[in-house]
């Protein structure tokens, strides 16, 4: 696998930033024009919207795409077997033959584990006639979905008119019956004629759902998402210093020395390669940036910002990674971490995040409904009963934490079409009751 570049000295917090604005979506969703909906002590610090399109080709019916698919072959003499995981494959497959506009697209698989179950993934995928265009594009014995992720980014940073759609076979490494519909649910989302041909105008990233709880992100991470949106996030390999920093402040050196030094590194739950120390990147996005829409926040904003933010981040979860989006729960976070994201989603159930109210097995049964998310009117609800106790902090339910992140790691703030200051100003009052009621308790 090609290694990524090294962000350069400046951009180490906020990855590879680069900047053609967002255009205001008003597809499905009537946007408001006035900045009342920002709470006062926000004002100024938003453009109304974001100008020319980042979202790639509008003709949803004519764009191209690539489908990347991260593979776990498991060894003999783990929970799964190879065949059990290898038939996941197969019905994945079978669901993409299924399928409308995706059925044609290439599809380029990032296997890790079992090295010799390679030509079975590829000639599966290529399916009974052998006629879809499918090859292997990443391989590693040890390592999680940056294996395919990468490469997923490396693509749209090449071609940025482009899409993409990213999945993986879930369930390989944890088989059950929960996780085989859930499966089931991501794949035909991700799959659907809904989010391949979704325009431009409406959405840069499309799932079965997206959520605001425990962090942003769409369980199972299957997705469909536009290039010149994904070339904005920070490389998939450094997303994980780039949250530890976010929530660790005390150890910002730390975490990023294994960049610097370009040694592997194991933190926590995941375990991470890192290049060996390259060539300063030029970047590509230079004049890209002078014409960024986003007004830049003063000094001082950013202080206000932070410590409110930095006042909330709950103590017992700071070193989480479970309901922070860090570790090995970092990648769930990635595409949706950027404060330009507009996303959508087309699952028309009642189904928030995690596996509680999955759709009935066999979990695919269900018609597509494209609708701009959050699908829900306030946070209320996505809450599910393991988060029930943890949704009174103001981390999880607080506007300010948003902002603060989006800040640290990308130096930006939604602009004002985007959902979430009406979403959080509509949220606002349960946050508010939660809160008391943690205090009171």
């Amino acid at each position: 696998m090609a290694q990524p570049q090294r962000p350069t000295q400046s951009r180490r917090r906020r990855g590879l930033a680069c900047a053609s604005a967002l255009i205001a979506g008003t597809a499905l969703l009537v946007l408001s024009k006035s900045d009342d909906v920002v709470p006062s002590s926000y004002r100024g610090l938003v453009k109304e919207s974001g100008g020319p399109s980042a979202s790639g080709s509008d003709d949803g019916d004519r764009r191209r795409g690539v489908i990347f698919y991260n593979v776990y072959i498991p060894p003999e003499s783990a929970a799964a077997s190879p065949e059990e995981a290898l038939n996941v494959v197969r019905e994945q497959m079978s669901q993409l033959d299924a399928s409308g506009r995706a059925r044609t697209l290439p599809v380029r698989f990032g296997l890790i584990g079992d090295e010799s179950k390679s030509d079975d993934v590829e000639r599966i995928c290529r399916g009974a006639d052998g006629a879809r265009d499918c090859s292997r594009v990443a391989y590693e014995e040890k390592g999680n979905e940056w294996v395919t992720l990468q490469p997923l980014y490396d693509h749209c940073r090449e071609n940025p008119s482009e899409w993409v759609t990213y999945m993986h076979n879930k369930g390989s490494f944890h088989p059950s019956p929960e996780n085989d519909r859930m499966r089931r649910m991501i794949t035909k989302a991700a799959l659907s004629d809904e989010c391949q041909t979704a325009s431009a105008d409406v959405c840069n990233v499309c799932s079965n759902r997206f959520t605001p709880l425990p962090f942003l992100h769409t369980s199972g991470n299957h997705w469909t998402a536009s290039c010149e949106y994904v070339r904005l996030l920070i490389p998939p390999l450094y997303f994980y210093p780039a949250m530890d920093e976010v929530m660790l402040e005390d150890e910002v050196e730390h975490v990023l020395s294994w960049v610097n030094e370009g040694k592997g590194w194991k933190h926590g739950l995941y375990e991470t390669p890192v290049a060996a120390a390259a060539a300063e990147e030029e970047d590509k996005n230079a004049e890209v940036n002078k014409k960024k829409k986003a007004r830049a926040m003063t000094v001082e904003e950013k202080n206000r910002i932070r410590q409110l933010a930095k006042m909330s981040i709950p103590e017992t979860y700071r070193r989480a990674v479970t309901f922070m989006g860090r570790g090995r729960f970092a990648l769930e976070h990635w595409i949706l971490s950027h404060p330009r994201q507009r996303p959508c989603d087309v699952y028309p159930g009642g189904y928030a995040w995690g596996h509680t109210d999955l759709p009935p097995p066999p979990g695919d049964d269900w018609t597509p409904d494209l609708r701009r998310a959050p699908r829900f009117d306030t946070i209320e609800q996505f809450v599910i009963p393991p988060f029930e106790e943890a949704i009174g902090e103001p981390w999880y339910c607080g506007m300010e934490s948003r902002l603060f992140e989006f800040d640290k790691l990308y130096e930006e703030v939604p602009f004002l079409d985007s959902w979430v200051w009406d979403f959080y100003e509509r949220s606002k009052e349960y946050c508010q009751r939660k809160q008391q009621q943690q205090g009171a308790s």
